[in-house]
This record gives structure tokens, C-alpha cells and sequence, in this order.
């Protein structure tokens, strides 16, 4: 577990030093990032046997290792951008590691972009997603990681009104897992009104969708049996909920952007809905919550920002306080974080870390 808060710490100090830096330090704040950047590629895609869906990608893996060009779409019933991600990495002979860097330095990208297009300090967003969004999620769900990185981007570009390029990245997003679908709904929810009759059509329209042409994303993501139901959601729910509640202290702020507050509103609005979701359709709610950490990680990231210059100490304090709490929570109390995450490995450094 201590890799793991290393790397974190690592993170956490960049950030600190790139607050504290002069608005004309800006080369150091780019040699800063880009410093954060490629430790968590490194960290991330270049892991071995780590994540609890490891075993399922290497077999996907091995699947295409096997297969030609003309079989590159339909060896696996999987997202088509994932699927020649896999053949590609077979061709140059990269093994699965190939695969993980480049889903690593997509998503990573796609949070940094999106911090950029938000106005919010890159290496600190860095460090607030890093214990869930990063660690867990980015270790363990590769396809769906890009698809939140990218996603997170999207919504950026839908809050600086480029319609087109927020069009086209979600589409990419979708090429790597079909969930980011959702953030069209996302953007479409501009009003209380219009969240109250997308939810109930979404949720009823999604699953008869999904029951009748995607019978292996049904039994998936749909069937709430106990062994795919998921405990995880109600962390991510909490963490959700929490940056629900710091954006709701910041109302005021947020009318100053009225694209941005828009999307809070029905991010929040969904995150709130997801709790008796969560009930029924634990999974599906895990998967669908993941897409609201955007709420959390601008609401986090803009408190310094807000607070009254006499609490920005304390607020700073507080945000890394928080995140950490939020890492040991997971890595702690997380049985799959024990069996799947714990002791690291790595194809450069072996394996480090103890529980």
C-alpha cells in the first residue's frame, strides 16, 4: 500500500509547489506537470497482474494475440477502439503493458484537459483523483477509465460551448466503453424539469435496450445477484455526494458560469437519483457514479480559489486531508483493494509493497 501513498505524496508535493509558485512561473508549473504525468503513466500502465478485472483483459489480450486483421472487430464483443488497441500492441509486440500504458495516458490526458478547459489547477486535480479515480478505477476498469478521461474532457469542451469537439470526444469515449453514452444525457439536462423526465425514461429506455441487443452487458451491469453486486458504489456515491455538497455551499459562484452550473445541477440531481439505483442495480449505479467525479473534482479544486484569503491555508489543508482520508479508506477497508491491488507490481520494478 505504501507505493501506492508514495506515488500519491509524490503527486500531492508537485501540486503544492505549483499553488505556491508566482502566476510568471508558468514553464515550472508545465515541467511540473508533465514530471506527475509520466510517473503516473509509468505507475499505472506498466503494472503487472494489478486490478481486479486483470485476469479478464490479459485473456481479451491473448484472444487477439491469435487473431488477423480481418477479425480484428469480432474476435471479442468488445468496444471497437479497445479492440484495436489490443491487435495493435500484438503487432509490435507490446503484450498487454502497451495497452495499459496508452489507456493510462489517455485518461490521464483527458483529466488534465478538462481541468485546463475548467479553470482548476492540473496537478492538484491530479491529486484528488488519484486515490479512487486514478488508483482504483484506473487500475481496475482500463476500458471505462479512458472512457471517464475522455468523458471529463467532453464535458469541458461542452462547458466552453464546442459543441462539435465535445460531440466527437464522447464518441471516442463510447469507442472504449459504450457507457459514455450517459454524458449526452448529461449535457441535455439543463433544468430540475428536464431531469425529472430524463431519469425515469433513461433508466426504464436503457434497460429494455439493454435486456434485448446487449444480453452480456445486461447480465453485467442489470442483474443485481450477489456475486456482481456491488459494496463499492456506495464509496463512490459518498465521494460524489460530498463534492454535491461543497458545490451546493458554492451556489453562488457557480451562477458566474452558467453552462458550468448547469451541468453540476444535473450531475447532482443524477448522483441523488443513483441512490436508490444503487439498491436494485448496484453495478450499473457503480458504473454510471463514476462519470459524476467531475462534480467532486471542481468543487474540490475550486475551493481554494473561493474561500476568503484568510481560509485558503486551512481549505488547502483540508483538500489534502480529504484525499488521503479517501485513499486510506479504500486501500484500508477495501477487500478488493488487499486481493487485487496489494503488493504492487511492476514490469520495470518488480514487486513492492506490502499490506
Amino acid at each position: 500500500m505504501w507505493i501506492y501513498a508514495s506515488v500519491l505524496t509524490i503527486v500531492g508535493l508537485f501540486a503544492l509547489l505549483s499553488l505556491s509558485l508566482p502566476s510568471a512561473a508558468q514553464s515550472v508549473r508545465t515541467i511540473l506537470l508533465a514530471a506527475a504525468v509520466v510517473i503516473l503513466c509509468v505507475f499505472i500502465g506498466l503494472r503487472d497482474r494489478v486490478g481486479a478485472d486483470w485476469d479478464t483483459y490479459e485473456t481479451i489480450f491473448d484472444m487477439y494475440a491469435q487473431t488477423d486483421v480481418n477479425s480484428v472487430l469480432t474476435t471479442v464483443p468488445i468496444e471497437p477502439a479497445y479492440a484495436v488497441l489490443n491487435y495493435g500492441s500484438t503487432l509490435v509486440g507490446g503484450g498487454i503493458y502497451v495497452v495499459n500504458f496508452v489507456c493510462a495516458a489517455i485518461m490521464i490526458a483527458g483529466l488534465v484537459r478538462f481541468a485546463y478547459l475548467v479553470e482548476i489547477d492540473a496537478l492538484l486535480a491530479l491529486f484528488v483523483a488519484a486515490p479512487y479515480v486514478l488508483f482504483a478505477v484506473g487500475m481496475g476498469y482500463t476500458r471505462q477509465a479512458v472512457a471517464i478521461g475522455l468523458g471529463s474532457a467532453a464535458l469541458g469542451y461542452w462547458v466552453r460551448e464546442k459543441p462539435k469537439r465535445f460531440c466527437l470526444t464522447v464518441i471516442l469515449a463510447m469507442c472504449f466503453h459504450y457507457s459514455a453514452v450517459f454524458l449526452f444525457l448529461l449535457v441535455w439536462m439543463k433544468n430540475w424539469r428536464r431531469v425529472l423526465i430524463a431519469i425515469p425514461v433513461a433508466l426504464v429506455g436503457g434497460y429494455l435496450l439493454v435486456m434485448a441487443f446487449y444480453q452480456q452487458y445486461f447480465m453485467l451491469y442489470v442483474q443485481n445477484t450477489q456475486d456482481l453486486h456491488s459494496n463499492g458504489v456506495w464509496f463512490r456515491l459518498a465521494i460524489i455526494l460530498l463534492g454535491v455538497s461543497l458545490a451546493t455551499l458554492q451556489i453562488k459562484h457557480w451562477r458566474q458560469e452558467p453552462r458550468l452550473f448547469r451541468l453540476i445541477v444535473s450531475g447532482s440531481a443524477l448522483a441523488v437519483a443513483l441512490i436508490p439505483l444503487a439498491i436494485v442495480a448496484s453495478t450499473l449505479a457503480d458504473r454510471i457514479c463514476l462519470y459524476l467525479f467531475f462534480i467532486y473534482l471542481v468543487a474540490v479544486a475550486r475551493a481554494i480559489r473561493l474561500s476568503r484569503f484568510e481560509l485558503r491555508s486551512a481549505t488547502l489543508a483540508g483538500i489534502y486531508v480529504t484525499t488521503y482520508a479517501s485513499f486510506f479508506t479504500w486501500f484500508v477497508l477495501s477487500p478488493y483493494a488487499a486481493n487485487s491491488w496489494i503488493p504492487y507490481h511492476s514490469i520495470l520494478l518488480g514487486r513492492i509493497g506490502g499490506r
